[in-house]
């Protein structure tokens, strides 16, 4: 039986992620991982509406590891891998209401990201967490390394691997609640892995059909990741018949480059039933006089639980939207007052008060979903 994904996905990460706000751009529901016999596998269903995927590489920097990421348009990573061998892949759960731990501090962009670009192993990865603040995460990040280590980092929570194995989906096992929500993908996945001797690509990609979705969110792309050989085999729309293999370190030799998903694994006759049938908004982008720019710059709240912060800003002649846990991004005009960004379906509209001072944004995500901000600086 196959079940829809427990959070609604902020229409959507992405909320991974995403993704954003009460419902992060991200959107994997099914990650798991497995060891044996010296290889280590890794594997994710990834589900939403948006069958516009793709992957992209980006080879090292003097600073920045070589990497590569999976996800909605080439700018807002849902998962990956880096040249070390470490992997990680979003899942959104419910936000945890509740007391936090102390105040720590912000880190404005991605901490995935820095974390892809800086660390190579799991425990690297527990030390920059904890020196952030997480309050903001309405969303889990499942961790793994070619080491075979693995962990589930939660809001206020990091969870190590037990086993040879771990599953993520959409629920917070922190709580000590085996599966509260009865997903069957969790127990697919972890009564599959439990019951292995050894683990292999077939039998990850039997995991991989077991756990995927068909019906509001279905499953838009699958991974299994080797992280010892960098080893990518990609699926497209849940069809695990045929596939993609990529190698990462071959890839990166190739500099900086992107593929969509449909442009390197051949698309089925679902999928390509189910691009004609998907609508989002279309917004066209105009050209306005950015003097005006200048009154919308501000940071943005919601105080509502979850807390969350947007940072808008007035850089190079144009205007940019940033949230805590997420990169910068550009805004384009579509209308005086609405702005759009090309990377996913986000529109957002700035409104004045009576007095004609902007002092709320009104954000749209795939059109599916709206909610407002209100000025705090």
């Amino acid at each position: 039986m196959k079940t829809k994904c427990l959070e609604k996905k902020s229409a959507i990460i992405i909320l991974s992620l995403i993704m954003l706000s009460q419902y992060h751009v991200t959107n994997a529901c099914t990650i798991f991982m497995g060891s044996s016999g010296g290889k280590v596998l890794v594997g994710n269903n990834e589900d939403f509406i948006d069958p516009n995927t793709y992957v992209w590489f980006l080879p090292a920097l003097s600073n920045k590891y070589g990497r590569v990421y999976f996800g909605y348009g080439q700018d807002l990573p849902q998962g990956g891998m880096n040249e070390k061998g470490l992997f990680f892949d979003y899942a959104t759960t419910q936000p945890r209401v509740g007391k936090f731990y102390k105040i720590r501090d912000v880190y404005k962009g991605s901490l995935t990201e820095l974390a892809m670009e800086t660390c190579s192993t799991v425990n690297e990865v527990i030390d920059l967490f904890e020196k952030y603040d997480r309050s903001y995460m309405t969303y889990q990040i499942m961790f793994a390394d070619k080491y075979g280590n693995s962990i589930i980092i939660e809001t206020d929570t990091i969870i190590r691997s037990k086993h040879n194995y771990q599953v993520a989906t959409n629920f917070c096992q922190s709580r000590n609640e085996p599966n509260p929500y009865s997903i069957e993908r969790f127990t697919c996945a972890d009564s599959m892995l439990k019951s292995a001797k050894s683990y292999s690509i077939e039998y990850f990609r039997s995991i991989l059909d077991c756990t995927h979705q068909e019906l509001n969110s279905p499953t838009q792309y699958s991974n299994i990741y080797d992280l010892n050989t960098g080893d990518l085999y990609i699926y497209l729309f849940h069809n695990f018949f045929t596939y993609s293999k990529l190698n990462l370190f071959e890839e990166l030799k190739k500099g900086k480059h992107a593929y969509r998903l449909s442009e390197i694994v051949s698309p089925s006759p679902a999928y390509e039933k189910y691009l004609t049938e998907y609508q989002v908004p279309v917004y066209n982008i105009i050209g306005r006089d950015t003097v005006g720019y200048s009154n919308y710059a501000g940071v943005y709240e919601i105080t509502d639980f979850p807390p969350m912060k947007y940072y808008v800003s007035r850089e190079n002649g144009g205007l940019y939207f940033m949230m805590s846990g997420i990169n910068n991004f550009k805004l384009y005009p579509v209308s005086e007052n609405a702005f759009i960004m090309k990377e996913f379906n986000l529109k957002v509209t700035f409104e004045k008060s009576r007095i004609g001072i902007t002092d709320t944004i009104d954000i749209s995500l795939y059109g599916l979903m709206n909610y407002k901000a209100k000025r705090s600086e």
